[in-house]
């Protein structure tokens, strides 16, 4: 693991460097500058509707699983990303809000049933375990 994070920081540089001898120090910076500044808002926006009690209950109940990433939590962390100094950062943070935008802000949908309630109607039987009883069985 600190092999891959000195691998990605080192990264993170080199193309800092080169980006700047580019296009300049001057645009590089106002760009480090913009994206932080887009970012905090982002984490900002992500971060009241995360601490919305009704998800905060809902993450005590049933642990996160990379399959249910909602668009809040995807904010957070594209948020994150763009706070970041660095060229590969800004380019995930910023593919992670076009994400969330293309998708318009809505979380992935569970499957429901043809009427759109999550709720499912099922029918059983009581059965009694005596074998000699001949009785109807209770619904």
């Amino acid at each position: 693991m600190p092999l891959l994070t000195f691998i990605v920081v080192a990264a993170e540089v080199a193309l800092l460097i080169k980006f700047a001898q580019t296009v300049g120090g001057l645009v590089v910076f106002g760009e480090v500058l913009l994206s932080a500044v887009f970012g905090l808002l982002i984490l900002r926006t992500a971060g009241r509707s995360l601490l919305n009690p009704e998800k905060l209950i809902q993450l005590l109940i049933r642990p996160p699983s990379l399959r249910g990433i909602d668009a809040a939590g995807a904010a957070l962390l594209g948020g994150l990303m763009l706070v970041l100094p660095g060229v590969l950062t800004d380019i995930g943070g910023i593919a992670l809000v076009a994400w969330i935008v293309l998708r318009g802000g809505r979380s992935p949908q569970r499957p429901s049933s043809a009427d759109g309630s999550s709720t499912i109607d099922v029918e059983y039987e009581v059965k009694d375990p005596s074998p000699g009883d001949d009785a109807e069985p209770r619904t």
